[in-house]
């Protein structure tokens, strides 16, 4: 399988990476009856035999590449696991990722998939009780969980049950535009440099006209969701976070570390600096962006730069405290009201402690694995299925300290995440202090956590 550019559009929104697509799903195994026929007018009349159904998985990855491409990929990925298990079918029905109310709203309904792939849904799903437990699955089996990222094991885990395996690693480093650097009088940065080297060259680098066409903007900011407060792997460079680790009831966003974070990013929105627009490939390519984020998922993008271009990826610049960078929430999850619910683990096992899925999603979507014993191959893969990237300082994307998740509160996260970013764009457009807005949000989250914990201690007692 040679790699291709399935999506040029990659780098759009982080929660809506693919145009919804449905595959031509594979025929379910029927009932089937066998009958010998007669022999002669002598000829014994033979019972018929009733073959077993096949136990049907229902599986909607997320897929890349073209129709057929996906297909035929899938059908190769899943041929070894068929034949391991004869009495298991598996129906593929393709899905776009980021379509989070559909895929929730069918979980909680009781109408999804029998396995899944998609991305930062889980806390509600957890605490919620949709998600089957896949804990005892996992001892039974004995499989070796330190194969995977610890972070990204713990975010699917709650009080001590694991809900879901992680699908990869992903990171996020910066893609510089070295040429438009240069032609500016400006020394490109090092592999070594901080926020400070950041600010200062998004400040020299931006060419503010207020106008689309000719303003220039010296680097962007991963703000996905619709969220517009900082990113957690900033808050994290600077010492904070949303929700402390020690108390998932209780916020974090008033402390000082996260404060800080906010106060380095919003003047640099504020002033029209930096940008959060989810077209920063199209910015790049165009000139009109000097610095932009890159996750690895957005690598088929960045492998169809127009070769006039000289640019270079580089490890996130390093906050004040320590150097952090995204860790994909992505997931395999399996829904606990499948009917089905042995085959679908055994067909979620396979994905996740197998190479097979893995090593395809490393060659054709250019995706790190989430097994840590493939991830060394990653950048030799990478550059050998997409050759413009060769070159390109893909160590970059491995070269991190810590992987960031989003943390999640112990009880309400999407209520708590609404207020958070009710008060951020109060920050960014109202002219609220990033002092005074975060204290709020933390106050609002914070009130809300106790009257949940409050609700929940009550519903214990009255049992």
């Amino acid at each position: 399988m040679h790699w291709q550019n399935p999506h040029p559009g990659r780098a759009l929104h982080r929660l809506t990476r693919r145009a919804a697509i449905r595959a031509a799903a594979l025929p379910a195994a029927a009932l089937v009856t066998v009958g010998l026929g007669a022999c002669g007018p002598a000829a014994v009349p033979v019972r018929p035999v009733t073959v077993k159904p096949k136990t049907v998985v229902t599986f909607s990855p997320v897929p890349w590449g073209a129709p057929q491409e996906r297909q035929d990929l899938y059908a190769a990925v899943l041929k070894p696991f068929l034949d391991k298990n004869p009495g298991i079918d598996v129906r593929l029905t393709f899905q776009a990722r980021g379509n989070l109310s559909a895929t929730s709203a069918a979980i909680v309904a009781g109408t999804a998939v029998d396995v899944f792939e998609d991305f930062q849904i889980g806390p509600s799903l957890m605490e919620g009780g949709y998600l089957l437990d896949l804990s005892p699955y996992l001892s039974a089996a004995n499989e070796d969980l330190s194969i995977f990222p610890p972070t990204q094991l713990g975010y699917w885990n709650l009080n001590g049950h694991q809900y879901a395996m992680p699908v990869s690693i992903e990171s996020m480093v910066t893609a510089v535009n070295t040429g438009a650097i240069r032609a500016l009088g400006l020394t490109p940065p090092s592999d070594t440099w901080d926020y400070q080297d950041a600010g200062t060259l998004f400040q020299n680098a931006a060419r503010i006209t207020g106008s689309a066409s000719s303003h220039r903007y010296g680097g962007s900011f991963y703000l996905y969701g619709g969220l517009a407060y900082p990113e957690t792997f900033y808050l994290e460079q600077f010492g904070g976070s949303y929700v402390r680790r020690s108390d998932l009831a209780s916020c974090n966003l008033a402390s000082r570390g996260s404060v800080s974070a906010g106060e380095y990013i919003y003047p640099l929105l504020q002033k029209g600096i930096c940008t959060t627009n989810w077209a920063s490939g199209k910015l790049f390519n165009a000139g009109n962006l000097v610095v932009t984020l890159a996750g690895t998922w957005m690598l088929p993008q960045f492998a169809m730069i127009p070769p006039s271009i000289e640019w270079e990826f580089l490890p996130m610049p390093r906050g004040p405290v320590e150097s952090a960078t995204f860790g994909s929430p992505a997931f395999y999850g399996i829904p606990s009201t499948t009917k089905v619910a042995d085959a679908a683990w055994a067909l979620l096992e396979w994905m996740s402690f197998t190479p097979y899925l893995q090593t395809a999603n490393m060659k054709f979507g250019l995706l790190p694995p989430a097994s840590l014993r493939l991830y060394p191959d990653w950048v030799t893969v990478v550059e050998s299925a997409a050759p413009p990237l060769r070159g390109k300082n893909l160590q970059a994307f491995t070269a991190a300290t810590a992987h960031i998740i989003d943390s999640y509160f112990e009880y309400d996260t999407t209520q708590a995440f609404s207020l958070i970013n009710h008060w951020a764009m109060q920050v960014l457009h109202q002219g609220v202090s990033v002092k005074a807005g975060f204290t709020q949000a933390t106050q609002q989250v914070n009130a809300l956590e106790a009257r949940a914990a409050g609700a929940a201690a009550l519903s214990s007692t009255s049992k």
